[in-house]
């Protein structure tokens, strides 16, 4: 067992980016099945797959890491989970026009504040949540049209 263990450990080592490839893929493994999808647009994101650059809706970068998700107009609903904010390279996230509610993670909103995400385009969901901060590093915020997700001035 102890050797196992060990050749596991070199593995990660060695090899960081399928480290990281595979947290990419529990966390929307995990997002996967809090929605319910209805058009099977995220049927392809399955844990088996070790890698999730080949799933559908999802770009990597050369390391394997998660930069974008596609996944407008998809007629997913329900939550966005917290653990979507891990996706530490996140550049690009695109979920307008699904019905999706409940609050928009903190987590994920660090992200447009302190992270690498320049787009998040939540428009015509139900999502609740506000962005806070003078420091965005986002290029790109698109409203919810009911002004429940909504990025106020620096003044405010």
């Amino acid at each position: 067992m102890g050797i196992q263990v060990t050749a596991l450990l070199l593995l990660g080592l060695a090899f960081p980016s399928l480290m990281s490839c595979n947290i990419g893929g529990d966390i929307l493994h995990a997002q996967r099945i809090t929605w319910t999808n209805p058009n099977n647009a995220v049927q392809s994101w399955e844990p088996t797959l070790v890698n999730p650059c080949s799933w559908f809706h999802v770009t990597c970068n050369g390391d394997n890491s998660v930069i974008r998700l596609d996944l407008g107009n998809a007629q997913l609903s329900g939550p966005l989970i917290p653990r979507l904010g891990e996706l530490e390279n996140l550049q690009y996230l695109e979920l307008n026009g699904n019905k999706l509610s409940g609050v928009l993670p903190i987590q994920v909103l660090n992200l447009a504040t302190t992270g690498s995400l320049e787009i998040l385009n939540v428009s015509d969901n139900s999502l609740a949540g506000t962005l806070k901060s003078s420091h965005y590093r986002v290029t790109s915020i698109i409203q919810d049209q009911s002004s429940r997700t909504s990025v106020p001035s620096e003044g405010e």
